[in-house]
């Protein structure tokens, strides 16, 4: 029994038997729609029938009232002001006389008249057999609510078990303008005519039910009998669809009476409901064959799922779910395939994008590390060696006058000198071991301040936009570096449009309420100011983007780059705290959007010193210079002679702690390495300060920012000379930190 069960619950079972059964469904819900819709469209059509009937009957009907002065009428009208005189013999005969007769002697359908005085009293009254009173009329004048000179029609009444229509004239005392009122002439007759109601009969037909009357008043008649009011209440010229039955009812024109006409449903629905019976058996054969025409279609699709559920299965085995519990894949186990399969690949693909982001992670994480291994392990070196080539050539320049045949030589030693700085230098701003000096500032004063720098490096079919608003909120970065990524920024964007185009920097506020994805990383939360650099050029595909910041990559022509441009601008952002993101297509140009961390400090103003002023020499002041690198060591003397400094040289920290207690009274300043063999720059200064307490301190170190920070100098206040310097940076931070600039 479990096992039938479980058989049915069964993909290659369960999903055909449930297509079979919409099959079924859909067929049986389409017919019976249809259906409805049809009862629909002929209710509609037998109330517009109707409508158009109970139109023709209303005008049919005459108004009673409407008839004309006739030589009958007016006879009648003398003889009552004669009666209302009551100054002429025999004028009450003569009145009764002419209130009997009418205009033609074949009418039987009067049966009363009467003249009423404005008291609503019967004066004279002419009365058919057997004697009947309609009592709209007298009740109406005794109410006083007969107004005008016009005819008043009632309502329909029920007299003796007939309808009836009672009119109501008043009567003046003569035909002159304002004459007094000296009663009221009723008529009224009956409407139970054999021969209207057959009239109106051949009109509508005999499944057709048809009533005359005012709604909500007196009395509703089918011209031959009192009938019952309608279902509902009828309004004008309309079409009524009601609880077994429609109707339409239409205004007879002149009056306040309505002709009502309606019809069973099941008259008018009766051949609809043939059809349907008679199409029944053809429909349910229908649904049948399609139903099992589904069964075999979807069976012949699921019996291979359900091989496929299985072998899946068997290669998901082999690994525990990233976001399955124990509990829910016991619940799995027990569900279909197509669940089971879902699941098993939902694991599948989770866990192979996890595997490949984890791999790109650590490939990007080995690069980093290899490439910042490789810059802080020749850091120290190649800044020793760039400082002796930099300051050698600055010297040499010096000694040389304007017109020597080998300064342009020597010139281009320095400048092939400074290249090489730069190159170390953004080696380690990609590695994210450069030094920096971050400091609370204003990102649009930035943005405002490079302007001019951007315009010169720019062509001149580039148009450069910079918004930079008030009211951007202050980052912490070092201002140096985030000038930087932006002319490197825009510099990629000047090379991607060789044949001109539009370049857009621009810096907002922005609050990302939730994290946004990017190839390059995801941006957490919180408030960051964007810096976004927008150009149209050439964009870039999918497979770029992917690589734009890798170190050495380019899409430049050899000779053209290094492809440490973009890589520089990720380590600087990436050092400050901050994220970039880059979107970009082929031919729609591309953006970077750079997000620095909101600081809630106050940006620091430039101070405005003074530069120190190059040629001015020093006093003899005494310099305790400690450095282990004879080269560097050798050159820093030199130059500091020259610009008129005394200098002790120590080898060692040993060396220095001797030269210093032998001159300790004239040590202005200590100009020390930071790594040295016996121990390390900082911890010589401790020493020195017990025996020099007044002396200045100079760092100087060629290695990275980890190396300098992890012994003791990322303090504030210390000041540090960074390898590789020239001749002349040597001697103004000297000046600086003795006190003479």
């Amino acid at each position: 029994m479990d096992f039938s069960r479980r058989r049915w619950q069964q993909i290659d079972r369960k999903l055909p038997l449930l297509a079979s059964g919409l099959v079924l469904l859909t067929a049986v819900v389409l017919g019976w729609t249809a259906y409805v819709r049809l009862e629909h469209a002929l209710l509609q059509s037998a109330g517009a029938r109707l409508l158009s009937t109970a139109q023709t009957v209303a005008q049919m009907l005459v108004r009673p009232n409407a008839r004309t002065q006739d030589s009958v009428a007016r006879a009648t009208v003398g003889a009552l002001r004669s009666l209302a005189r009551g100054n002429e013999k025999g004028a009450r005969e003569n009145a009764l006389l002419w209130l009997a007769r009418t205009q033609n002697p074949m009418d039987t359908t009067r049966f009363f008249a009467a003249f009423v005085d404005t008291s609503g009293q019967i004066v004279v009254a002419y009365q058919r057999p057997p004697a009947r009173t309609p009592r709209w009329a007298v009740d109406a004048i005794a109410r006083r609510a007969i107004h005008g000179d016009t005819v008043s029609v009632g309502p329909f009444e029920e007299v003796a078990g007939h309808p009836v229509i009672s009119m109501v004239r008043p009567l003046r005392e003569s035909d002159a303008p304002g004459a007094p009122l000296i009663g009221y002439l009723v008529d009224a007759r009956t409407l139970s005519t054999a021969r209207g109601a057959q009239m109106f009969r051949n009109v509508i037909g005999d499944s057709v039910h048809v009533l005359l009357g005012q709604p909500g008043v007196g009395v509703w008649t089918d011209l031959a009998s009192v009938e019952a009011p309608p279902p509902v209440q009828p309004r004008g010229d309309s079409i009524v669809i009601f609880r077994g039955g429609v109707g339409a009812s239409a205004r007879v024109a002149g009056s306040s009476w309505v002709v009502w006409l309606s019809q069973p449903t099941q008259a008018v629905l009766a051949p609809a409901r043939k059809l349907w019976w008679s199409m029944i058996p053809m429909g349910l054969l229908i649904a049948l064959f399609s139903a099992g025409v589904m069964w075999r279609m979807a069976h012949s699709i699921t019996y291979p799922i359900a091989a496929l559920t299985e072998a899946v299965e068997g290669i998901a085995q082999d690994v525990t779910p990233l976001s399955v519990t124990q509990e829910t894949a016991a619940e799995l186990r027990n569900d279909d395939e197509v669940t089971r399969l879902r699941s098993a690949f939902d694991r599948m693909a989770a866990r192979v994008k996890e595997r490949e982001s984890l791999e790109m992670q650590l490939r990007h994480a080995q690069k980093m590390e290899a490439v910042g291994r490789l810059a802080g392990g020749i850091a120290h070196d190649f800044n020793n060696l760039m400082t002796a080539i930099r300051s050698y050539a600055d010297l040499m320049i010096d000694d040389m006058t304007e017109r020597d045949p080998k300064r342009g030589d020597v010139e281009e030693i320095r400048k092939a000198a400074q290249r090489a700085t730069a190159l170390t230098a953004q080696l380690l701003a990609y590695s994210r071991k450069q030094m920096l000096q971050p400091k609370v500032i204003d990102s649009a004063e930035v943005l405002n301040g490079v302007e001019m720098m951007l315009r010169r490096l720019l062509i001149e079919d580039i148009q450069l936009v910079v918004d930079a608003p008030n009211g951007i909120w202050p980052v912490k970065v070092d201002r140096g570096q985030l000038e930087q990524v932006i002319v490197n920024l825009a510099v990629n964007a000047r090379d991607a449009m060789p044949h001109g185009g539009a370049l857009r920097i621009s810096a907002r506020n922005e609050n990302v309420t939730s994290p946004i994805e990017s190839k390059q990383g995801n941006v957490p939360c919180g408030d960051y100011v964007v810096i976004e650099v927008t150009d149209t050029g050439l964009g870039m595909d999918a497979v770029t983007q992917s690589r734009v910041f890798e170190p050495f990559f380019t899409t430049k022509e050899v000779g053209q780059g290094t492809g440490l441009g973009l890589a520089t601008v990720h380590g600087i952002v990436a050092q400050s705290g901050g994220y970039i993101t880059v979107e970009s297509a082929v031919e729609e140009g591309t953006t970077f959007a750079v997000y620095l961390p909101r600081v809630d400090e106050v940006p620091v103003k430039e101070n405005g010193a003074a530069k120190p002023v190059a040629g001015l020499k020093g006093n003899n002041e005494t310099i305790l210079l400690v450095e282990d690198e004879a080269s560097v060591r050798a050159l820093t003397r030199r130059v500091l002679v020259r610009a008129g400094f005394r200098v002790l040289e120590a080898t060692t920290p040993s060396d220095a702690l001797r030269l210093a207690h032998e001159h300790h009274s004239h040590i202005r300043l200590v100009l020390s390495d930071v790594v040295m063999p016996e121990m390390s720059g900082p911890a010589l200064v401790s020493k020195l300060a017990e025996v020099c307490p007044h002396a200045r301190v100079l760092y100087v170190s060629g290695y990275t920012d980890d190396e300098v920070v992890g012994r003791g100098l990322g303090k504030p206040g210390m000041l540090l000379l960074q390898k590789p310097f020239s001749s002349q940076q040597l001697v103004d931070r000297v000046r600086a930190a003795i006190g003479l600039s």
